[in-house]
């Protein structure tokens, strides 16, 4: 609950910087939370979608590389790692431009995937035309999510800033009810990948 009241608040101390900063690390809470602002009048929306998938790209191109030049030390380096990825690297390998797509909606391996994805023979072009596809669609429905959501909120409730507390609660609710959709969605994706072990 601390988490999403910090981010609120480093989002309405820092602006459009944190939106960016945080998309380029964090992701879905600080794009949502954004889109919220933005309905809330703090913040302009294209400019929310514009930053946020800008961070986004810039955080997945980092992992890429990451993968592409310290990838083989590290995995051969770290037996743990070793032991995870030799078995998902031919899946990874195969399935490439499908994951560079789709690893934004995968909670929990938006960092993992793209740095795989460097280790493999994808040439940067290919899964930048691709990332970029997915993290644009995946930064405009999260956001509009948000914003969407502020909608909700604030019909509900009338001006959000006069029920802060409300507010917050209401928001770690959707935040809990998110993390347990998307950890179930993984799930899922996690028994298709090993279907084909």
């Amino acid at each position: 609950m601390l988490h999403n009241i910090e981010f609120l608040s480093l989002i309405d101390s820092y602006g459009y910087l944190a939106i960016f900063i945080g998309s380029i690390f964090e992701g879905e809470t600080i794009v949502f939370l954004g889109g919220l602002l933005a309905h809330q009048g703090n913040f302009y929306f294209p400019l929310v979608v514009i930053l946020a998938f800008l961070g986004a790209i810039i955080g997945d191109i980092l992992w890429f590389l990451l993968g592409r030049y310290q990838g083989t030390r590290m995995i051969s380096h770290f037996k743990w790692i070793r032991e995870k990825t030799e078995k998902s690297l031919v899946y990874v390998e195969n399935n490439s431009r499908n994951l560079s797509f789709t690893m934004r909606f995968v909670y929990g391996l938006k960092s993992i995937i793209p740095f795989i994805l460097g280790t493999t023979k994808m040439s940067i072009k290919t899964f930048l035309f691709f990332n970029m596809i997915g993290a644009f669609l995946w930064t405009v429905l999260v956001t509009s999510f948000g914003f969407l959501f502020g909608g909700v909120i604030e019909s509900i409730f009338g001006h959000l800033r006069q029920h802060q507390i409300i507010f917050v609660i209401i928001v770690v609710f959707v935040f809990i009810l998110l993390n347990l959709l998307f950890k179930f969605v993984e799930n899922i994706i996690k028994k298709i990948i090993n279907s084909f072990k």
